[in-house]
């Protein structure tokens, strides 16, 4: 008889995800979101000019469990999708960017949520290009809708939140750096609290149509039950 307890194999592909990131965070405090029905792009391929530029992309390590100190994320490789895309970018205003969706929704099995952690940061055509004129401007937005009909929203800024994809050295105060997830280039962890404990269900990635081309590569939600716990 096999060594899995009974029933294993039924687990939704969301039910095993959660258990990825209970083993690999030590704890159950993490729910990782399900993007698959959001992703726009793929990452193996060119994602902002062309797809035949391959180098203009964000190019992983590796894909599956990583963590950006001790949230975890999943990153989806583009063969495990059943769209061939693992990326969420949205619409901006040059190259691929324009055919991109402005907004996607990912539904979430309903959760009370302390904060929302976002592997992202970054963008196609974000600060330092186009100068510090650039810098401030709002890119993209999130919205969390709640089971209350309640929703909070944040706003991320050019220079502030996001910054190009393609050099380590363009810093942000409003993310952080992600070290050993990408060969190159950077990625970065954007997190926000959530002050509504009525129980979340949704997740909303709009851009603003700019320049910049907001990429979003993992979600991960840290539980209110689990942050009230660790305080006490």
């Amino acid at each position: 008889r096999s060594l899995m307890p009974e029933g294993f194999e039924a687990l939704t592909a969301e039910g095993l995800r959660d258990v990825i990131a209970y083993l690999g965070a030590d704890d159950s405090r993490f729910r990782i979101l399900d993007l698959s029905t959001a992703f726009t792009a793929d990452s193996t391929r060119g994602i902002y000019a062309n797809k035949d530029s391959a180098g203009e992309s964000v190019h992983f390590k590796k894909f599956g469990i990583v963590k950006a100190g001790d949230v975890p994320f999943d990153v989806v490789p583009p063969s495990k999708s059943a769209s061939g895309n693992n990326l969420i970018v949205l619409r901006g205003r040059n190259g691929l960017a324009r055919g991109y969706a402005q907004k996607v929704d990912v539904a979430v099995s309903p959760v009370r949520a302390a904060k929302l952690h976002v592997l992202g940061g970054i963008g196609g055509w974000a600060w330092p290009f186009g100068g510090d004129e650039t810098k401030g401007v709002p890119v993209a937005k999130i919205t969390v809708t709640h089971a209350d009909g309640g929703t909070e929203s944040f706003t991320l800024t050019n220079g502030v939140h996001v910054v190009d994809y393609n050099n380590p050295a363009h810093e942000c105060s409003g993310s952080k750096k992600v070290a050993d997830v990408v060969r190159d280039g950077q990625i970065r962890l954007l997190t926000t609290p959530l002050k509504n404990p009525s129980p979340l269900t949704r997740v909303t990635l709009e851009s603003f149509n700019t320049a910049v081309a907001p990429t979003f590569a993992a979600i991960t939600i840290e539980t209110a039950a689990a942050t009230a716990t660790a305080g006490k």
